[in-house]
This record gives C-alpha cells, sequence and structure tokens, in this order.
C-alpha cells in the first residue's frame, strides 16, 4: 500500500487534503505525488541517455468505505467482492497491448499472450512528464485487494487468482500460493503481489 511502501509521500498527501476532502482532490494529489517520485527517478538516473532504471507501480490510498488506486505501467490492482466473488481487475495495463485491446486491434485474451504485453507504455522513471492513473472503488467488510506485477497476472488466468484469493487464508499464505502457481506456470518473470482484506470493522488487513 502507499503508507507503507512511500510514509512521507502519504504524510504528505494526508496533510493537503485533510479528513474533508473531495475524492477529485485526493485523486489529484495522489496522481502527482507519484508523478513527482516517477520524473525524480529519470532526472537523476536516465535523463539524456537509454532508460536505466525503471519499474512498474501500482498501490492503493484507503479512505474509509473507499479505495483510491493508482498505477503507473502494467502492474495490476484487483477487486474480489465478498457480496459476489466476483474478481475485477481496476487498474489499466500500460503497455502495447493493452493499447491495441482498446483500438480493437486485439482481443483481450490475444492480447495476455502477444509479445506488444512486455512493451510498456509507461512506468516510473519514464521521460518527464510521468503520467500515472488513479480509479476509485467503494469497498465493503469481506472484500479483498490484491495487487500483483506481470510475472503473476502474465502466468495465471483471473480465474485461477480468483479460486485462490475465495479460500480466504491471511494475506502472507496468500500471495506466497500465488507466487507459487505463477512459479509452476513457467514464472517467466519477477513475481510481486501484495494481498489486502478488509476486516469487518471498517480496518484494513
Amino acid at each position: 500500500m502507499i503508507r507503507d511502501v512511500f510514509p512521507d509521500l502519504f504524510a504528505h498527501v494526508a496533510d493537503e487534503t485533510g479528513p474533508d476532502a473531495s475524492i477529485e482532490s485526493a485523486a489529484e494529489l495522489l496522481k502527482n505525488s507519484v508523478a513527482v517520485l516517477s520524473d525524480s527517478i529519470y532526472e537523476s538516473g536516465n535523463e539524456g541517455h537509454t532508460i536505466e532504471f525503471g519499474a512498474t507501480f501500482c498501490g492503493v490510498w484507503l479512505l474509509q468505505k473507499r479505495a483510491l488506486f493508482v498505477n503507473l505501467g502494467d502492474s495490476r490492482g484487483y477487486i474480489l467482492r465478498a457480496s459476489d466473488g466476483v474478481l475485477t481487475q481496476v487498474t489499466r495495463d500500460h503497455n502495447l497491448a493493452a493499447l491495441l485491446v482498446e483500438s480493437g486491434d486485439l482481443s483481450k485474451e490475444e492480447a495476455k499472450h502477444h509479445h506488444a504485453s512486455s512493451r510498456i507504455t509507461r512506468f516510473m522513471g519514464m521521460p518527464s512528464p510521468a503520467t500515472p492513473e488513479t480509479f476509485l472503488e467503494a469497498v465493503a467488510p469481506g472484500d479483498t485487494l490484491l495487487f500483483c506485477s506481470d510475472g503473476l497476472h502474465g502466468m495465471l488466468e483471473d480465474e485461477q487468482i480468483r479460486d485462490v484469493l475465495l479460500k480466504g487464508m491471511p494475506p502472507e499464505p496468500t500471495c506466497l500460493q500465488l507466487i507459487d502457481a505463477a512459479n509452476e506456470a513457467g514464472g517467466r518473470d519477477n513475481i510481486s503481489a501484495v494481498c489486502v482484506r478488509v476486516r469487518k470493522r471498517g480496518l484494513f488487513g
């Protein structure tokens, strides 16, 4: 989560918005903060020569009963609804294959294994200005949030991911089982996963 990975960034955004800030203001500040971080990577390591430093990024800012997702690249944010067991990809992939799907030149299934899926169009450390996107979702007790790199979602079908999440295990063993499954499926890339479950008292863990 944003709070865990970038505590200073989170504190700055929280101070700027305050408890009564609009979601629109929070989203703008979150995008700007991630963009500043990306731009600093570009300016310190990549400006004026071949890109040497970069990463995909996906996170969430939990605001009472809402989750504000943010991403830059093709790491994904998912939500599994406790009410119906439906797994939904919340974020949008920033790669060439996703653009081809949007234009109608590829189906979503074709894009999954297309060589264009490895050609990202946005990333942390990209030439300035970086352009992260935010997505707002309502959350309820029992919902599960998953954040993962393409090393995981590129190896597993959404149905396989959903089946593991539906087991209701604590977050750590859930992530370990997903990573093991991705490795068993071929493990062709680095694999990262973070699982967050919404508790009944409105807290997150």
